[in-house]
C-alpha cells in the first residue's frame, strides 16, 4: 500500500480532507507529511508520528482547531490554486435547519463538503471527539453519506441519519466545511460571507 493510498496518522481528518478536497479540484499529488505540517496538526504523545508532527498533551487541542483551520486552509488552497477558497457554516445559520437542502446545493456547485462533529456519536469505535469528514447526500433524504478521508483510498463509508449527524455536530458546536471556487461557497441556506 502506497503512502498515498494507507490511512492517514491520528488526528489528521482535516489535512485527510483538504488532500481529498485538493485532488477533487484536480491536484492529485499531495505530499501528505507537508500538507499536514502546512496546517499545523498536532498529535498526542503517544499518537503514531511518522512526520514528526508537533505534539499537544491536551487533547482539546490536537488535530487543528476551527479557528486555526480558518486561516491556514485557504492559505494552503491558494499556493495551489488561487480559485478555491473554504468556508466554514456552523449548522446554527443554517436557514431553518435545512441541512440537506444546503448540502444538495454545495455539490451542485462543485463545492467539497464536509461536516465537523463528534466521532464518538457517529462512529462505533473510540476515537478523538473533534472529526471532520466528507459527506454526500443519500438516495433516502433521511440519511446522509459520511466518507471518512482519515481511511485512506478508498475511504471508510457510512450511512447515518441526517438526525444523528445533527446531533453529533451540535455536540461540538461545529458545521459545514467546504472548499470550492469563491463564488461557489454563495449558498441560499446560509448567512451572505462576510457577515
Amino acid at each position: 500500500m502506497t503512502e498515498q493510498t494507507s490511512a492517514w496518522p491520528p488526528c489528521c481528518c482535516v489535512a485527510a480532507y483538504v488532500a481529498t478536497a485538493l485532488c477533487i479540484c484536480g491536484h492529485p499529488t499531495i505530499d501528505r507529511a507537508w500538507l499536514a505540517r502546512q496546517l499545523g496538526i498536532r498529535v498526542g504523545p503517544t499518537d503514531e508520528n511518522p512526520w514528526g508532527l508537533p505534539l499537544a498533551s491536551d487533547p482539546s487541542l490536537r488535530g487543528l482547531l476551527l479557528s486555526e483551520a480558518e486561516g491556514r486552509i485557504p492559505a494552503v488552497l491558494h499556493q495551489f490554486n488561487s480559485n478555491l477558497s473554504f468556508r466554514h457554516i456552523p449548522f446554527r445559520d443554517v436557514t431553518l435547519n435545512l441541512f440537506s437542502d444546503l448540502l444538495d446545493q454545495a455539490i451542485a456547485q462543485k463545492c467539497v463538503t464536509g461536516a465537523g462533529f463528534n466521532r464518538a456519536l457517529i462512529f462505533p469505535a473510540p476515537a478523538p471527539i473533534r472529526h471532520v469528514a466528507r459527506i454526500l447526500p443519500h438516495s433516502t433524504p433521511e440519511q446522509v453519506v459520511i466518507l471518512d478521508d482519515t481511511a485512506g483510498v478508498p475511504p471508510a463509508k457510512l450511512a447515518a441519519a441526517w438526525s444523528a449527524l445533527e446531533t453529533a455536530v451540535y455536540g461540538i458546536d461545529d458545521g459545514f466545511w467546504l472548499i470550492g471556487k469563491e463564488r461557489a461557497l454563495k449558498l441560499e441556506y446560509a448567512p451572505d460571507i462576510g457577515s
